[in-house]
């Protein structure tokens, strides 16, 4: 179980990427989980590469759905 430390340090990683807007991966992994649980998540690397490959090369949104 998390600490109140911990857990507040994991709110204001979110945040501060939020603000940078950088994908935040453990929210894809709770997103995933809820809506494509058949589904094997990507990697975290998968993640990232998937996601500057949207953002800078095909123009589409930065969101699975």
């Amino acid at each position: 179980m998390k600490s109140s430390v911990e857990d507040w340090f994991c709110k204001l990683r979110t945040s501060v990427k939020t603000v940078f807007g950088m994908p935040d991966y453990e929210a894809y992994l709770e997103r995933h989980q809820r809506v494509h649980p058949e589904k094997p998540p990507l990697s975290r690397q998968e993640f990232y590469t998937q996601y500057l490959k949207d953002r800078y090369d095909s123009g589409s949104p930065t969101r699975c759905c």
